[in-house]
């Protein structure tokens, strides 16, 4: 009887240092240890052209911004997105996001500018440790907000569309 409590004890003692240990471990692994991130970024609600994203904890914010100017034509495409967090792991962080995109070209024949905006779900999965690819899908709309035809004189109505939105963004993840 001593030994098989003897016994009894020995196991209930390893097995309980083992879940103590495993409960360690987890607790030691932040999955989003880095807050912010620098890269590109294209999409119709989150505009294109370069991305800075600050994404803390739960709540985030990405800013895409893009100027093309030259003799003739310039091209401006500002966006902003929302983010909140549903879950994290190590390779990869789920979320929802929404946001707007303002876009304004001028050319010597026409001058055009559009707002685009979206939400949806978006996945980051993380290709390295400092390096992440964003996927983000969902529905939004867009709408024509000024165009003068420089040629004619000519506006053209308000355009408004509803439909699907892609958004991609490759980021350098740092402190």
């Amino acid at each position: 009887m001593k030994k098989i409590t003897i016994i009894a004890i020995i196991i209930f003692m390893l097995g309980s240092t083992s879940i103590f240990a495993q409960t360690d471990t987890i607790k030691k692994y932040k999955p989003n240890s880095f807050k912010h991130s620098f890269g590109i970024g294209a999409g119709f609600a989150s505009g294109y052209g370069f991305s800075y994203r600050y994404f803390p904890e739960q709540f985030g914010v990405q800013v895409n911004f893009a100027p093309f100017i030259s003799s003739n034509v310039s091209v401006v495409s500002i966006g902003t997105l929302g983010l909140i967090s549903l879950d994290r792991t190590k390779v990869s962080d789920f979320y929802i996001y929404f946001g707007g995109h303002l876009f304004n070209s001028d050319t010597e024949e026409a001058s055009r500018t559009m707002i685009f905006y979206g939400i949806g779900p978006g996945i980051q999965l993380n290709l390295s440790e400092h390096v992440s690819w964003d996927f983000m899908v969902g529905y939004g709309g867009s709408e024509t907000m000024a165009y003068k035809d420089k040629r004619s004189y000519s506006a053209i109505p308000d355009d408004f569309r509803i439909g699907y939105t892609v958004e991609m963004a490759l980021h350098f993840r740092f402190n």
